[in-house]
């Protein structure tokens, strides 16, 4: 015996029930399977046990006690299902057995089935991605709305609607919400909605239901017809906990009707006290702003003379000056004659003439320095004249006019307008001057 397995791998029972666990589970991880329930038994562990079987075969399944909670159905022997789990090996007695994650009767399960699958495959063409989600607008004119005309989630929608913002006008598309051919009625309103151009919003829905209830919503055709729709859609089918494929390709997914009523329609109170928060908050930055340039105005007309007051302030200033240097000045040589006068009669006729020449020479360049002295004042009282009388003109406002600029005033009281809150209404004079002129204009609109 040895002779013929030498050179032979030698699996031990653990090696090929470890190779035969990896085989199954990484080939079947997890799998919808249907049969028939057998052998059940419910131990106090809170687990089920049973057998699923069909005409030819037999395999042992499981489901936990965690699993469980969302069984809608009591499962009991002879109980045909379809269920989602995945393939195990149980090494100790080397058998293999479902591990159910899910089950439900069977005819729910095709259906859950194409459920799934449709789903894959309009995830993998890209028609569930956000980038294609269209927004919807804040204010809708008009709403169209895709349901049955009789249903409570037609009521329930109108009575949001309604309350939310009266005046917005709804256009009901009445269709099936359920059997074999409302997915089609469901298509067709889609594409007429489509054709008019005074729709901003389109709801489909229907109140809550069984999975088998709510199929229609989950046709692929629809989907398509969903996702091509020029105008957004919102989906509102069953409650919350329910999923329809449009719920993944519209533009929005409301849990329930009534919630896709308020996601359409915004609150006219909401509206007016978000207004009013807006309102409040723009008046006090307008006022504030208002006193804070009321305020630098006020300073720079305390700062800013009148240019040609200070010009005509400085003109008698000069002139000022000017004539008591004149005086000073005949005053200077009427002493200066008094003395020469003074020595002429004193000298001695023979130094006379010596003496007058002396005093004449003297006299002559004391006038001499004088006038220098005041040709230096006045060239510095010109050159201060100046210096003043440009800055002056810097700060001159109809400079400021040639620059752009304008003075808008009162025509008859000459007060200048600062405010079209205070100082001017509709209708008004004003006079607005300019760098070579004046315009008068009538206020038309205040903004």
């Amino acid at each position: 015996m040895d002779s013929v397995a030498q050179g032979k791998k030698i699996y031990t029972v653990s090696e090929i029930t470890g190779q035969i666990h990896s085989t199954l589970e990484s080939n079947f991880s997890f799998i919808w399977v249907t049969g028939e329930i057998s052998n059940f038994s419910k131990p106090s562990s809170g687990h089920i046990y049973f057998s699923l079987k069909d005409k030819k075969a037999l395999i042992n399944a499981v489901m936990f006690k965690n699993q469980q909670k969302n069984l809608k159905f009591e499962p009991k022997n002879g109980t045909e299902i379809t269920g989602f789990g995945r393939i195990s090996v149980y090494p100790p007695r080397g058998s293999y057995q479902i591990i159910f994650e899910f089950l439900e009767p069977k005819g729910i399960g095709s259906i859950r089935m194409d459920f799934e699958e449709i789903k894959k495959k309009l995830l993998n063409e890209g028609l569930f991605d956000e980038k294609h989600k269209k927004r919807l607008p804040f204010l809708p004119a008009k709403i169209a709305l895709i349901t049955s005309p009789t249903g409570a989630a037609l009521r329930d929608m109108m009575k949001v609607i309604k309350k939310r913002f009266p005046k917005i006008e709804v256009m009901l598309c009445p269709v099936s919400v359920q059997g074999e051919k409302a997915h089609l009625e469901i298509i067709d309103a889609v594409n007429d909605i489509n054709t008019l151009n005074d729709i901003d919003i389109i709801i489909i829905a229907r109140g809550g239901g069984s999975f088998e209830d709510l199929n229609p919503f989950n046709s692929e055709e629809l989907a398509r017809t969903v996702f091509n729709s020029k105008i957004p859609v919102i989906s509102g089918v069953g409650h919350e906990t329910d999923f329809t494929i449009i719920d993944f390709v519209s533009d929005l997914r409301a849990p329930t009707p009534t919630a896709a009523a308020e996601y359409a329609v915004p609150s006219v109170n909401d509206i007016i006290n978000t207004l009013n928060v807006y309102k409040k908050r723009l008046l006090n930055t307008f006022s504030n702003n208002i006193a804070v340039k009321k305020h630098k105005l006020n300073n720079f007309e305390k700062r800013l003379k009148d240019p040609k007051k200070d010009i005509e302030e400085k003109r008698l200033f000069v002139d000022e000056k000017t004539m008591l240097l004149e005086k000073r000045l005949k005053r200077r040589i009427q002493d200066q004659r008094k003395s020469i006068n003074t020595l002429k009669s004193s000298l001695k006729l023979k130094k006379l003439d010596l003496v007058y020449s002396l005093k004449k020479e003297s006299l002559l360049s004391s006038k001499r320095d004088l006038i220098k002295n005041f040709e230096k004042i006045v060239y510095k009282k010109n050159y201060e004249f100046d210096k003043r009388f440009s800055m002056l003109f810097e700060l001159n406002p109809f400079e400021i006019l040639k620059r752009g600029y304008s003075i808008t005033r009162n025509p008859h009281t000459k007060k200048i307008i600062t405010s079209v809150i205070s100082d001017v209404k509709e209708k008004d004079e004003i006079e607005v001057v300019l760098k070579d002129g004046t315009m008068i204009c009538v206020v038309k609109n205040i903004n």
